[in-house]
């Protein structure tokens, strides 16, 4: 008898298919579908419906607003230097006060400082030789 042949050897199991590129493109297509339908929506729901004319007359009373303001402070702003010009006239007519002032009470006070504190009125008959001088009038 004829021995049976062997078995044929297993046949290699075939790689398996790779899908990484499959998968990818269909994330990508399915994050377009869906930020798709999402602008749609948006642009259904709440664009389409805006009211431009509204949108625009509010754009326009914001930007005269803001001009208005800017006049108001360039105004308020000239008023602050006339008032600090006048405010620093004053000073300086007030310091000229002051000064004229002390010059003419300070120089008095000088001079009764030069002369010595007052003193008690003589003793009736004048000074007599010998005898010791007026005591000072200090308040204390």
């Amino acid at each position: 008898p004829i021995p049976p042949s062997p078995p044929p050897p297993p046949q290699p199991e075939p790689e398996p298919e790779d899908h990484t590129a499959w998968i990818i493109s269909g994330v990508v297509i399915g994050v377009w579908c869906l930020l798709s339908y999402a602008g749609y929506y948006y642009y259904v729901n709440y664009y389409s419906k805006r009211d431009w004319s509204a949108e625009y007359k509010a754009y326009i009373a914001r930007k005269r607003h803001a001009q208005r303001m800017k006049e108001y402070f360039k105004k308020e702003k000239e008023v602050k230097e006339k008032m600090s010009m006048i405010d620093a006239f004053k000073r300086e007519q007030n310091r000229r006060k002051v000064l004229r002032w002390a010059k003419v009470n300070i120089g008095a006070m000088k001079d009764r400082f030069r002369r010595g504190p007052p003193r008690v009125a003589p003793a009736p008959g004048g000074g007599l030789p010998g005898r010791p001088p007026a005591k000072l009038a200090l308040p204390y």
